[in-house]
């Protein structure tokens, strides 16, 4: 038996389709409720259904009326504001492609990306790097869709057509434009109930900004897709009101990173709550010392989801059917997904035997290709993350390919080493790093965060009762913060460098 995993399968996505006329399917049955709450610093804003249905389909019309055709792309320089998702979904209804970017890049990396695509037009806000160019710039200030009223039909057609361009995070190379199809949400479905659990009377609380490509899907499309109540921060997300938040907003889901959570417990203190049903969790592994004390805490689970840029999230845990226990497993791939476990030659591995997940190509959340490059193909789109999957698809996630541990010949995963010392007492945070301490001589390092230092004779008792010898560390370093890329993941080849230069500099 090898690791390939399929449970059910999805219907096939409409013939005649647009993604932004399916996320406003339910916006005539609420038209009077509240699609979006903006909390700021001096109260809150809202948009009924209604009120974001006309700005996006005005804001389509204004952009076709400037001169904008079908294909063309528009680079979205916008910060953490509303016109992010309604110019991003204006553009698609139009039968435009938008771009949406970070506000932290570059000039430098704005430029780079802006070469790639050759964008015909760029929505800017204000203070926003823009990169070199000669072409139009629509300033947000001058965004005005409640002048169009007359309003221009969905551009309608193949769902394997074009709709949008985001950029991948970089953190292993240059970044790379990925091109995705309308059919990409209607493959959202299958996270509808393996994963969210969400309906229209839930009221959903983001903590990231709106151009974060996680709040975007998780935190405004797909609970406008069914009638839901998203809720979002202008300012900020402060963790230590977390409870606060909660009670005066009347939350049922909430959706974040691990080093949010992490902070909520470390600045907030935690009460459990009636409203909250459960929360949701991407973007990189969350320890599990930490989702356990988020449940003991609140009475509410954390649920895990996997996935990337090249399709989003396809590997969730579902509320109500609690992994068991001692596992530390990510979750299933959900019922329509069909994910393996691939050795160096692409072919499936036994359970249990580490591996690369891929998933199908077939799948509908699949991108279309990468900027520049051929259509997609082959029966597997293989990530760069190193798992092992049970008989019961039960996903166990082990590393990045490129983070995992050499130790004299055996492979060592930095999750397992991490959520071992993240349960001693006083750690905040555990990185487990392949660090080169001299020439031909590299040794698994582990960098912690704590309030004080810890004796290492600490860790070294840990690691005899717990890990094999050649699993256990041999450096372990204290650090007041770690190095992280601009979604807010840990950065190990910064935080292995940055040592490695210290080394270099002491020699």
């Amino acid at each position: 038996m090898t690791s390939v995993f399929q449970s059910g399968f999805h219907p096939p996505c409409p013939s005649n389709f647009n993604l932004t006329q399916y996320v406003l399917s339910q916006a005539h049955t609420h038209r009077t409720k509240n699609a979006l709450e903006l909390v700021t610093s001096q109260g809150l804003s809202a948009w009924t259904y209604l009120e974001l249905s006309n700005a996006i389909i005005g804001t389509a019309s204004m952009l076709i009326s400037i001169g904008l055709k079908k294909n063309d792309k528009v680079l979205l320089r916008l910060g953490n504001t509303i016109n992010f998702p309604i110019t991003f979904l204006a553009c698609i209804w139009a039968g435009i492609v938008p771009v949406p970017t970070s506000a932290q890049l570059t000039k430098n990396e704005i430029n780079r990306i802006y070469k790639i695509i050759n964008p015909n037009l760029i929505i800017a806000g204000d203070k926003i790097s823009l990169p070199d160019t000669t072409i139009k710039i629509l300033y947000e200030k001058d965004l005005k869709p409640e002048t169009y009223l007359d309003k221009i039909p969905a551009d309608l057609g193949t769902p394997e057509r074009l709709a949008y361009i985001v950029f991948t995070s970089g953190t292993s190379g240059e970044p790379k434009g990925v091109a995705h199809a309308h059919r990409a949400i209607w493959a959202r479905k299958m996270m509808f109930k393996d994963w969210y659990d969400m309906d229209s009377e839930d009221r959903v609380l983001h903590s990231g900004a709106f151009n974060w490509t996680y709040t975007l899907g998780t935190g405004l499309l797909d609970p406008w897709t069914l009638g839901a109540t998203s809720i979002i921060f202008k300012n900020t997300f402060n963790p230590a009101k977390f409870n606060q938040l909660v009670e005066n907003n009347k939350i049922t889901i909430f959706a974040s990173s691990p080093s949010t959570y992490r902070q909520i417990i470390k600045y907030s203190t935690l009460e459990k709550t009636k409203l909250l049903r459960h929360c949701l969790s991407a973007g990189e592994k969350l320890p599990k010392n930490i989702k356990e004390d988020w449940y003991k805490k609140t009475n509410s689970r954390v649920y895990e989801a996997f996935g990337m840029s090249e399709c989003s999230t396809f590997i969730s845990e579902v509320p109500g059917a609690i992994n068991s226990k001692g596992k530390n497993s990510i979750g299933k791939p959900q019922r329509g997904r069909k994910v393996a476990v691939l050795n160096e030659l692409l072919a499936p591995v036994p359970f249990n035997q580490s591996g690369r997940l891929a998933i199908a190509t077939s799948d509908p959340g699949c991108l279309i290709n990468y900027v520049g490059e051929k259509k997609l193909c082959g029966d597997w789109l293989v990530t760069n993350d190193t798992v092992k999957m049970s008989k019961l698809g039960e996903i166990t996630f082990l590393g990045r390919a490129d983070d995992i541990i050499n130790a004299g010949g055996y492979r060592v995963s930095p999750i397992e080493l991490e959520n071992l010392f993240s349960l001693i007492e006083g750690i905040e945070y555990a990185a487990a790093i392949e660090v080169t301490i001299k020439a031909n001589t590299s040794i698994t390092a582990i960098f912690y965060k704590s309030n004080s230092y810890i004796d290492e004779r600490v860790f070294k008792e840990v690691s005899s009762k717990n890990l094999a010898r050649y699993k256990q560390p041999r450096l372990f370093v204290r650090v007041d913060s770690f190095p992280l890329s601009g979604n807010g993941k840990l950065n190990r080849k910064k935080l292995k460098s940055d040592y490695e230069k210290k080394i270099k500099d002491k020699s």
